[in-house]
C-alpha cells in the first residue's frame, strides 16, 4: 500500500512537470514565429521627401526585406482605395562575393504602377497610373588611354532600412537583408546624379 502511494504521487509529479513544460515551450514558440514591419513607399527630389503610402505587415521570423516587400505588394494587389502601386518590375542580378564568386541572386526593383484617385465623375473615379521606372543616362569621358570619368543621371528605386528613427546598414539586395520586428522598409524613387 505504501509502495502504491508512492508511485502515485510520482506519477502525478511527472505529469505536472511534463504540463508546465508543454505550457511554456507553447508559449515561447507562439510569441516568435512573427514580426512585423512597415513598407514605406516615399519619392524622393531634390527639394524633399514626399510621402506616398504605408503599411505594416506581419512576416515569419526569418523573413527578408524582399520577404516582406512581396507582402506587401500582394496587400496592394487587394485594395480598393487609392493610392495604391502595382505591376512591379524586379530585375535579377547575380550576388558576388569579396573575391567576385557569385554566390546567388538578388532582386533589384525596377519599377512599377503608383494609382491616385484624381476625383469622380457620374461613371466612377478618376484614376491617373504612373508608372515609376528605372531609367537614365550614363556618359563617360575617356581621361587616359586606360581610364574613363563619367556621369549618370537617372531615376531608380533604391530602400533603405529603419530601426525607429536610427538608419539601419545596409550593404546589399533586398533578398538578403533581414529584418528584425518594427523595422520600417522605405522604398524610395529618386533621381540620382552620380559622378566617376
Amino acid at each position: 500500500m505504501k509502495n502504491s502511494k508512492k508511485l502515485i504521487a510520482l506519477v502525478l509529479a511527472m505529469v505536472m512537470i511534463f504540463a508546465l513544460t508543454a505550457s511554456a515551450l507553447a508559449a515561447t514558440d507562439s510569441t516568435n514565429n512573427t514580426i512585423e514591419v512597415t513598407v514605406s513607399v516615399i519619392k524622393r527630389y531634390p527639394s524633399g521627401m514626399t510621402p506616398i503610402l504605408s503599411e505594416t505587415v506581419t512576416l515569419p521570423s526569418n523573413a527578408t526585406a524582399y520577404n516582406a516587400v512581396q507582402v506587401f505588394l500582394d496587400s496592394q494587389a487587394t485594395k480598393t482605395t487609392y493610392p495604391r502601386v502595382s505591376d512591379a518590375v524586379w530585375k535579377v542580378v547575380p550576388v558576388v562575393d569579396e573575391n567576385g564568386s557569385t554566390i546567388g541572386q538578388g532582386h533589384a526593383l525596377f519599377g512599377m504602377n503608383l494609382k491616385t484617385k484624381e476625383g469622380t465623375n457620374s461613371f466612377g473615379d478618376i484614376v491617373k497610373t504612373e508608372t515609376l521606372g528605372s531609367h537614365g543616362t550614363t556618359v563617360t569621358t575617356p581621361t587616359s588611354a586606360t581610364a574613363t570619368s563619367g556621369t549618370y543621371t537617372g531615376d531608380d528605386w533604391i530602400f533603405e532600412l529603419y530601426n525607429g528613427y536610427m538608419p539601419v546598414e545596409v550593404d546589399n539586395y533586398l533578398d538578403y537583408t533581414p529584418l528584425q520586428d518594427g523595422y520600417e522598409i522605405s522604398l524610395i524613387y529618386q533621381t540620382s546624379n552620380i559622378s566617376w
